[in-house]
């Protein structure tokens, strides 16, 4: 019985805090450390002095640990270049907040887990919101009508390595997306890729950028299948005639992915003869999508009716 105990545990997942905070004012170091103080005492907080150091510690951490970064003065100018390593780690890093001054930071995303915040209250805001997704119940409960599947992170990626790359028009450009990985995360499914814009015209080089967006999980309402949603993908392109184009979100150009192989709800669905009803219809309701470390869970009620003559047909 003790073995099956163990068995059965969930092995919790650490959370440490890293500040970097060179070239950080002094103020903003008080006020981020005083926040933090009032939401995560119980959670271990590390300060560094530059980006190599804390990359070097990060990189000691095994898989149960989360990593929360918290980067201290610094323009988005700035952090072009260390964003790149932020992407290459290892570990993953389960959210990036950028706490500055610099106003001009609130028109630069730059991944879907990285934020730039100002002041102490948009800080605790942000902190407590993600410690509020990683302690929550990986436990759902749904009632016996409810069929669910279950998609590990690496199922994930397995298909977009063998889907090898996405392409289409964009305004002049040609966006081609490759190397795309999945990041799966309480409440988040993320998604980067290697981004390259190629233009018709000579003016345009040919340039190659890493991108990210989000995905999701969704039932397709007259088919009854389940398709995966690339919902969101920032990429920033290049200046049209002059003017700038910035940040824009091309996942709406990605049409939604079909999972066959996994489970769809068609119908009619056909009974052996010996039933006494030969065919359902197959009804979905309600359908929810989990995300949790490393799964995804999409649930459905479902409900049966007896296939009607126009239905059969």
């Amino acid at each position: 019985m003790t073995s099956r105990r163990k068995s059965l545990e969930v092995t919790k997942q650490k959370i440490v805090i890293i500040i970097i905070d060179k070239d950080g004012n002094k103020q903003l170091v008080t006020e981020c450390l005083e926040s933090l103080k009032k939401e995560c005492d119980q959670h271990r907080i590390e300060r560094c002095t530059s980006f190599d150091v804390a990359f070097n510690y990060i990189k000691q951490f095994d898989q149960n640990t989360t990593i929360i970064l918290i980067i201290i003065g610094r323009s988005y100018e700035s952090l072009k270049d260390v964003m790149l390593q932020i992407d290459s780690l290892p570990q993953r890093i389960r959210n990036c907040f950028i706490y500055s001054t610099e106003r001009e930071n609130i028109e630069k995303p730059t991944t879907t887990s990285t934020h730039y915040v100002f002041g102490k209250r948009q800080l605790l805001s942000a902190i407590r919101d993600v410690l509020d997704a990683l302690n929550s119940s990986p436990i759902h409960i749904h009632s016996d009508q409810y069929t669910s599947i279950t998609v590990h992170e690496s199922t994930f990626n397995k298909l977009f390595n063998a889907m090898k790359s996405i392409q289409f028009k964009f305004l002049a450009f040609t966006i081609k997306i490759s190397q795309m990985e999945a990041i799966l995360s309480p409440s988040i499914f993320q998604f980067k890729a290697l981004a390259e814009i190629i233009s018709s015209l000579n003016m345009f080089p040919h340039i190659k950028q890493n991108v990210h967006g989000e995905c999701e999980l969704i039932l397709e309402e007259h088919t009854g299948k389940l398709l995966l949603k690339i919902k969101k993908l920032l990429i920033e392109l290049p200046k049209l005639f002059g003017f700038g184009c910035g940040f824009t979100d091309v996942g709406s150009y990605i049409p939604p992915i079909p999972l066959k192989g996994f489970i769809n709800f068609t119908h009619p669905f056909d009974l052996p003869d010996m039933c006494e009803t030969k065919q359902f219809m197959i009804i979905p309701r309600n359908p929810r999508f989990i995300v949790e470390d490393k799964r995804a869970t999409f649930s459905v009620q479902i409900d049966y009716a007896e296939a009607s003559s126009s239905d059969k047909n």
